[in-house]
């Protein structure tokens, strides 16, 4: 966990707060009941938000309703803490859990507004926004295959929802119509082999695992000329659905295009 002073733009602390003081995966921390709450790999942690000393592990107490359980999730929502285990919700409520929620799509962030839950859900290709009512009941699914196809998160404001997804960028949408926030960039991160020529760079965003084994990443390849950024892949052009793992760029000097792609 890292904490970052807001008016020095600096790190204050860093919190290890694994077993022992070892390194554990934290997926997520909300302040809740003057406690920080943490999601991690071994569970469900919490310390007094005033404590005295964070960065000892022993200040960290392990819930132990979800102690060497792997949590993904947690929010303070409504006066309640509600964490995501094993692919379901759970609600602390007057100190006691409850099941919340649960369905079929991974659920990649929540947000609240009001009395609303926010889910940012995928499932393989797909993305939608379900929008929770406090008792745990689905108020409204949010879905438009155009700008929400794989959200990371939304959050709601007094004039809609804003969504951050993946593959379509920002958009906005009022209840009624979606408007898109896409800067001029790669598409997604460049990991491949970069080669530049006349004036035009051309990066891959493909990769493979530490045994060159396939990845899938349908993610193709970007071109950056005269300040512009294009974007090769599956959502600019439906025949690279197929073309994955591109990791290398080979460049013809006669026309300045790529004439070989490795994958």
């Amino acid at each position: 966990i890292v904490v970052i002073d807001l008016n020095r733009y600096e790190v204050s602390a860093t919190y290890l707060i694994g077993e022992g003081g070892s390194k554990t995966p934290v997926n997520a921390i909300a302040l809740h009941d003057n406690f920080l709450y943490a999601a991690t790999q071994q569970g469900l942690k919490r310390a007094p938000a005033n404590g005295a000393n964070l960065q000892d592990f022993r200040s960290w107490t392990m819930m132990p309703e979800f102690s060497q359980q792997r949590v993904t999730n947690v929010i303070s929502y409504h006066n309640n803490l509600v964490i995501e285990h094993d692919d379901s919700l759970h609600i602390l409520s007057n100190s006691s859990w409850k099941f919340f929620y649960a369905d079929d799509w991974e659920v990649e962030n929540m947000s609240a507004f009001d009395d609303k839950l926010i889910l940012s859900q995928t499932n393989n290709n797909n993305g939608r926004l379900v929008i929770l009512q406090p008792n745990g009941n689905i108020e409204t699914i949010i879905t438009n295959g155009q700008y929400i196809m794989s959200p990371r998160q939304a959050i709601r404001t007094n004039d809609g929802y804003w969504i951050a997804d993946s593959v379509a960028g920002v958009s906005h949408f009022d209840g009624s119509n979606f408007t898109s926030y896409i800067p001029n960039s790669p598409a997604s991160i460049a990991t491949g082999d970069m080669r530049a020529s006349n004036g035009t760079v051309w990066i891959p965003s493909g990769t493979t695992d530490g045994e060159w084994r396939v990845t899938n990443n349908k993610r193709g390849f970007f071109r950056f000329n005269k300040g512009t950024w294009t974007n090769y892949n599956s959502p600019s052009f439906a025949a690279l659905d197929t073309f994955y793992d591109v990791v290398s760029i080979a460049i013809d000097p006669n026309d300045n295009r790529p004439f070989y792609q490795g994958k």
